[in-house]
């Protein structure tokens, strides 16, 4: 939020719009992230969710889906918009960078969880993974196996695609149209 108020600001828009929006935004997320997760767990054959449906409130339990978050955040904040007379596509130029930056760093908890990797390899970067977190395909081979980070490769997209819309958005500043 703090890079997108700056982004905005420099394209001078009113930043504190950034702010207002988020409170909208980040709790609307949340339950979209939430309820993304259940829908997929339930459509995957888990029916913790149908057998106990207070499952559902315990967020703490783990399970947010970030295509959930994704989609009912931007709704809301497409409705926040509309509502106050705002151009959503400034809104969206100052906010994008900011999205893929605030993605990359959320990945670092897939290395916490140890999820989100890719299959074995010898490479130096290649991480340990415990036996307990593998696949089950991965669960038999020995403890000293490592596997492609695949979340850091993400990562590294998500900061280098920041960094190049960052320098179009500069470089280009006076040819781009709100929105491109």
């Amino acid at each position: 939020a703090v890079f997108a108020e700056r982004e905005a600001r420099r394209r001078g828009y009113v930043s504190e719009y950034v702010w207002d929006a988020l409170i909208w935004i980040l709790p609307v997320g949340i339950i979209g992230a939430r309820l993304w997760f259940v829908f997929n767990a339930t459509l995957g054959g888990n029916d913790r969710y149908l057998e106990d449906p207070a499952e559902i409130l315990r967020i703490w339990n783990g399970g947010l889906h970030i295509f959930g978050g994704f989609l009912f955040g931007a709704a809301t904040l497409l409705i926040y918009l509309r509502r106050n007379n705002l151009n959503p596509w400034l809104f969206l130029d100052s906010a994008g960078p900011a999205v893929l930056i605030g993605q990359g760093i959320g990945r670092i908890a897939n290395f916490i969880n140890q999820e989100l990797y890719g299959p074995p390899t010898t490479m130096p970067w290649g991480i340990p993974i415990d036996a307990i977190h593998r696949l089950p395909q991965y669960a038999s081979l020995p403890e000293t196996t490592r596997f492609h980070p695949t979340f850091a490769y993400e990562m590294l997209w998500n900061f280098a695609a920041a960094g190049l819309l960052l320098w179009l958005s500069r470089r280009y500043e006076k040819e781009l149209k709100p929105g491109t």
